[in-house]
């Protein structure tokens, strides 16, 4: 299937139908004026970082916006009481365990990608830069991975020593031509409980068993 940003802005318009909000009503979360959100609609802008972080915190399914992918929102009472820490040490056991399944690509074809970036999810170290770990991982020189992404090799350089932020996107780019979830980039709690809670739903019900079990161990070995 051919992919492009549009799928990403027909999902947040149907977002925001679906919560019958207005176009104004959407500014205001995203902390734009309507003129402005109505272009972002139009694919004339695109949100920022800090404006897709507002979108999540208000309540906005942004794992859904990016990947197509959501969950019934069974699991997110759990996951709200949970560190965003925790919760990416979660994503990471249920990657693991999707992984083995004999027909994951049937059911979600970039998680074997996705498979491939589960350090830099429950990595320990503050400072990692996706953009700069991805490229190495692939081994691309500059001027290929800023052409995978979209940008000139300037913006891909102040992208990897974190002098600027991605815009949607650079993140919508970046997750279909790498699989590595914008909600890891983001660093977005509420999107990355999003996340799991689809994950969760996707996989067999054996497997989902399966995480809920390690996951219920955890919970109960942080409370000794």
């Amino acid at each position: 299937m051919n992919r492009t940003y549009d799928d990403f802005l027909c999902r947040l318009k149907e977002q925001r139908k679906q919560l019958g909000l207005s176009q104004e009503q959407m500014a205001q979360r995203v902390h734009k004026t309507q003129s402005n959100y109505s272009k972002v609609e139009l694919g004339l802008q695109r949100l920022s970082y800090e404006e897709l972080k507002y979108l999540s915190e208000s309540g906005i399914d942004i794992y859904y916006i990016f990947t197509g992918y959501r969950g019934s929102g069974k699991y997110l009472d759990f996951f709200e009481r949970k560190t965003y820490a925790e919760i990416c040490s979660y994503l990471g056991i249920i990657y693991s365990i999707l992984s083995l399944g004999d027909n994951i690509e049937k059911k979600f074809s970039k998680i074997s990608e996705e498979m491939l970036y589960i350090p830099l999810i429950i990595s320990k170290e503050k400072s990692i830069n996706a953009f700069l770990t991805l490229r190495h991982i692939s081994g691309y020189q500059q001027k290929v991975m800023a052409d995978k992404i979209g940008v000139d090799v300037k913006k891909l350089r102040e992208l990897e020593k974190d002098r600027c932020l991605p815009d949607s996107e650079i993140l919508w780019k970046t997750y279909h031509e790498f699989g590595i979830s914008p909600m890891y980039i983001l660093k977005d709690k509420e999107g990355i409980i999003h996340e799991v809670d689809a994950l969760l739903e996707i996989s067999e019900k054996e497997c989902t068993e399966k995480i809920l079990e390690i996951m219920s161990s955890l919970a109960e070995g942080n409370k000794e």
